[in-house]
């Protein structure tokens, strides 16, 4: 008779010949079915395709016609592009002085009263007043 451990006693209980007989075939039924199973190959994957939503994208020539027509020489866009946009004519070129580095902290902002604050003031007094003038006539009753 075999003995098995009980977990949570740490004491064995005594197991008897036909659970250990099962106990064992189960096993060997476990063994022989890992060993029928394959492991899994591992496909290696396809990189997705980039997606391009113009892709296929045909115009009728009808279109391009009118787009040829609208632009006819593609090249001062296409310079304006490389090169920037020039500065028009009627424009003066701003003098540009010395560069003035500084050292990155700002001035910092002087303490006092906010701006607007007297606005404030002057509605807190009429409420203030309204306040007053109520609390009187409940005080002097109907």
């Amino acid at each position: 008779m075999e003995v098995a451990d009980d977990d949570r006693t740490g004491k064995g209980t005594p197991m008897s010949d036909d659970q250990a007989d099962r106990i064992a075939k189960i096993e060997r039924e476990l063994a022989e079915l890992k060993a029928q199973v394959k492991p899994p190959v591992e496909k290696p994957r396809e990189p997705w395709p980039k997606y391009d939503p113009t892709e296929g994208f045909r115009l009728p020539a009808s279109a391009v016609k009118a787009m040829c027509d609208v632009v006819p020489d593609f090249r001062g866009i296409a310079q304006e592009q490389k090169h920037g946009r020039s500065e028009p004519g009627f424009l003066k070129p701003t003098e540009a002085g010395p560069v003035v580095r500084g050292t990155g902290w700002q001035n910092p902002v002087p303490l006092g009263v906010p701006p607007g604050i007297k606005y404030v003031d002057q509605l807190i007094d009429v409420q203030d007043a309204v306040d007053k003038r109520e609390l009187e006539k409940r005080l002097r009753g109907p």
